[in-house]
Order: C-alpha cells, then sequence, then structure tokens
C-alpha cells in the first residue's frame, strides 16, 4: 500500500490582520459607485450625470446648456384658433414670410385633425363661471368622450348624458367671439355648465 509523504514544513499560523481603520463617508459612497459602476448596476442618466460633473470638474466652466428654440407645441398653443377663418390661412400661406407659412401650415394641419361635431369641456373653473372648450382627436372620437361618454374632461359618466348646443363667448386675438356648439354631458356636469346662468 501507499505510505503517506511527510511535509517538510508544517504550515504556519497566521497573525491576526491589523484592524483596518474605518472610511469617511466619501469615500464609502464613491466605493459603492464605482463598484456598482463595474458591476453595471449604474443607470445611463447617473453615468451621464457622473460624466457631465467631471467635464466641470476637469475642464472647468459649465456645462453647456440645451439651445432655447421654439418647438412646434409652443407654435401650436401661440396660433390657436377655436374656429379658424379660412380666408386668413390661405392669406397667410400665400403672401407670409417662410416663418409665417410654416406656423400657418403646423396650425391648419393640427385644426383639420380636430372632429368639430361635438366639444369637450373643462368645468374646473365652474364656480367662477369659466368653462373652456376644446374639439376632439381621434382618440377621443374613437373611446366616445364627448359623446358616448360625458363631455366633461375629469369625467366619465355614461349615463343619463344630454345633448345641448351652447352658445359659447370667448376671446381669441384680443376679440370678442361667438360659436355655437354641441356637447353632451351628465346630469352632475350638466349642473356645472349652468351653475352661474
Amino acid at each position: 500500500m501507499g505510505h503517506r509523504r511527510q511535509m517538510k514544513d508544517p504550515p504556519k499560523a497566521r497573525a491576526p490582520a491589523a484592524p483596518k481603520k474605518p472610511l469617511d463617508a466619501y469615500t464609502v459612497e464613491h466605493n459603492r459607485k464605482v463598484s456598482a459602476q463595474a458591476r453595471g448596476f449604474v443607470s445611463s442618466f447617473e453615468r451621464h450625470k457622473k460624466y457631465m460633473k467631471d467635464v466641470v470638474h476637469y475642464y472647468g466652466g459649465k456645462v453647456p446648456k440645451a439651445a432655447k428654440g421654439e418647438n412646434d407645441f409652443a407654435i401650436l398653443q401661440r396660433n390657436f384658433q377655436f374656429i379658424r377663418d379660412e380666408y386668413d390661412d390661405v392669406e397667410t400661406l400665400e403672401e407670409g414670410t417662410n416663418k409665417e407659412k410654416y406656423e400657418a401650415e403646423i396650425s391648419l394641419a393640427y385644426y383639420q385633425k380636430l372632429h368639430k361635431e361635438y366639444a369637450l369641456a373643462n368645468l374646473t373653473r365652474f364656480e367662477t363661471g369659466e368653462i373652456g372648450l376644446m374639439w376632439r382627436t381621434d382618440q377621443q372620437v374613437i373611446s366616445g368622450k364627448g359623446q358616448f361618454v360625458c363631455g366633461n374632461v375629469d369625467c366619465d359618466a355614461m349615463e343619463g348624458l344630454k345633448e345641448f348646443e351652447m352658445e359659447f363667448g370667448y376671446k381669441e386675438n384680443e376679440q370678442q367671439k361667438l360659436e355655437l356648439v354641441k356637447i353632451s354631458l351628465c346630469p352632475v356636469c350638466t349642473y356645472k355648465l349652468n351653475y352661474k346662468r
């Protein structure tokens, strides 16, 4: 049978490790972030913030700000009309500057996508007599909002709806205007609509 080999030098007992001094809070946080980054646990936004902080720290100055341009939504808000005047639009498209033509095209394209059979009402300020009306989008027409569901933007009632044709007076481009619109509301929202009348 086999015999066991004897070791020349048996292993020596290790001396106990010296106690580690505690790390300050900044070092602990830094180590946590670096190890998380190495393991891929940091979101891309966190990584971006770190890189931008490093750019400012090492290269000085400030992080460049995004250009302040006007987006299409801001153009729509500025040029919005509840009822558009076709003659003004045609005139602007034919004779306006490039910027005016672009703004008119965007506004007209959005206006043509709206469904103008029923209006939706914003009755959040009904106690002061202020109501807002807007036309329905494709998504609202598909869901039945304003025709089979209450036309108040904050209400989803489907029972007891009543249709009204009402005169809607509003101020637009420093002009007082009056339009006849159709709206469908539940009894509670009908009360809100007629609260000040």
